[in-house]
């Protein structure tokens, strides 16, 4: 088969799945459009064996869009984009793209600089000086998440929000690092940012980013939201894990991080903000620092540089990868929130390169709950999520993280286990009782991990 991209000649395809269908004679037809040839063919015949068993588990929806420049190689729907009603994905279906956001934020706040409204290396007290620890910070970096603010805010702490909003809510916290020490990822940043955009343009958020970035660049399929995401016109539904015999239900709503997030858009405009970016077509995220303006990554294929954007939020998410030595694009968009969603982009590359890895990992299929199950509901430590509960709420078993305050429905398993479907990680006891917890995502090798429960952990 030849999909071999250094010569620029290769074609491509991808897949239609069967996804949501209650046996294996229910069979949903998909279109896919592609480059009529014996490569795409086979491409997507590649492609359809590699995601076919996850869209099965009900573990995949979306669209993979394929590119070389502006011309379009394939687009392939997976599920639908509403399940009670049976609507399947088109070309004008948009998915909430969560911190793809960000790079938006980055490029809005490029052109306002550019326009003398503000200044990046200004202290961040002088756009809000109502926030205590302004001063220490520069908006340059805020904006490189070196300015040592909070990851995110709690849930929890966010439905109290008062009308001073994030500032308010960031007055009464500590700093987690000294500004300009160290990278400290956060979302709390970027809304500050966007708050600092709409003083000193005096204009709100959605309406700058209209103006300054998607209009200019021709990307009329895409929006921000601030409010609620199904507010947006043709988006999907979003959907995560739910009880059998669905197995899925509508993402919870909630509060949209303004800056951070909010952005909703078809694959293909998430393509051409992608290649706006590499062409560096009125934006330019990628200085010569290569840190990551608006969490636009770089990393390599192939001996080939990479372009990474990815983002993901309730129920939905996608990841745009561009490869300029080929001029290929390549964007997944999803509205089921599930593992695909993190860290599969090197084997999207290797399979539309014409690569096959192994098979992907697949949870197991979903049982009836039982008091095995129940038997993990406690309070553990995870070396990599921190503090977690595992604890009965009506429906079935959920999983929350503490700090952050997130909460997650749980999988029961034939086999006694619990199953996060967003990171495909299992909760199980081994046969001395000791709970354990395992991570397979896509490309990545299996993790197992010990969990220590909170009262071992407050009796030592």
């Amino acid at each position: 088969m030849l999909f071999i991209l250094k010569s620029k000649s290769a074609l491509f395809g991808v897949v239609g799945f069967f996804l949501f269908s209650c046996s294996s004679t229910n069979v949903v037809e998909h279109v896919s459009v592609s480059a009529a040839s014996e490569e795409a063919q086979s491409m997507e015949a590649t492609l359809r064996a590699y995601f076919e068993p996850i869209e099965a588990m009900k573990d995949f929806s979306g669209v993979i869009r394929v590119q070389r420049g502006d011309e379009l190689i394939v687009e392939t729907r997976f599920g639908y984009s509403n399940i009670e009603d049976q609507l399947l994905h088109s070309d004008s279906t948009r998915f909430a793209a969560g911190s793809i956001t960000k790079s938006m934020t980055g490029a809005l706040l490029l052109s306002l600089e550019s326009a003398g409204h503000l200044d990046l290396a200004s202290s961040v007290s002088r756009y809000v000086p109502e926030y205590k620890d302004g001063a220490r910070m520069t908006v340059d970096q805020v904006l490189r998440h070196s300015a040592g603010l909070p990851r995110d805010v709690p849930v929890s702490h966010r439905e109290t929000f008062g009308e001073d909003g994030i500032v308010g809510w960031l007055n009464r916290q500590d700093l987690v690092g000294e500004p300009g020490a160290n990278y400290a990822y956060s979302n709390v940043g970027y809304e500050l940012l966007a708050l600092i955009c709409e003083r000193v343009a005096n204009t709100s958020y959605p309406e700058l980013v209209t103006a300054h970035v998607l209009n200019p660049l021709g990307l009329t399929d895409s929006t921000v939201e601030t409010n609620r995401y199904s507010e947006a016109e043709n988006i999907a539904v979003g959907y995560s894990a739910g009880p059998a015999p669905v197995d899925l239900r509508p993402a919870p709503v909630v509060p949209i991080a303004t800056g951070a997030e909010g952005l909703v858009a078809t694959a293909a405009d998430l393509i051409g903000w992608m290649r706006a970016i590499v062409i560096s077509e009125h934006v330019n995220l990628l200085d010569e620092e290569a840190s990551e303006l608006g969490l636009v990554k770089t990393t390599e294929y192939e001996g080939r540089q990479v372009y990474r954007l990815q983002g993901a939020t309730r129920g939905y998410g996608a990841s745009t990868l561009a490869i300029p030595e080929d001029d290929i694009y390549v964007v997944m968009a999803a509205n089921i929130e599930a593992y695909p969603l993190f860290g599969a982009e090197p084997t999207l590359l290797a399979l539309v390169y014409g690569e096959k890895p192994g098979p992907a990992p697949l949870r197991s299929e979903t049982a009836e709950l039982s008091d095995v199950h129940r038997a993990l509901i406690g309070v553990y430590e995870h070396p990599e999520f921190g503090p977690v509960q595992i604890s009965e709420q009506g429906d079935g078993l959920y999983i929350t993280f503490l700090e952050p305050g997130w909460v997650h429905y749980l999988s029961p398993t034939a086999d006694g286990a619990l199953v996060l479907r967003l990171l495909n990680s299992r909760f199980f006891r081994t046969p001395d009782g000791v709970a354990h917890a395992t991570q397979s995502l896509i490309g990545r090798k299996p993790q197992i991990f010990e969990l220590v429960s909170a009262e071992s952990a407050n009796s030592e």
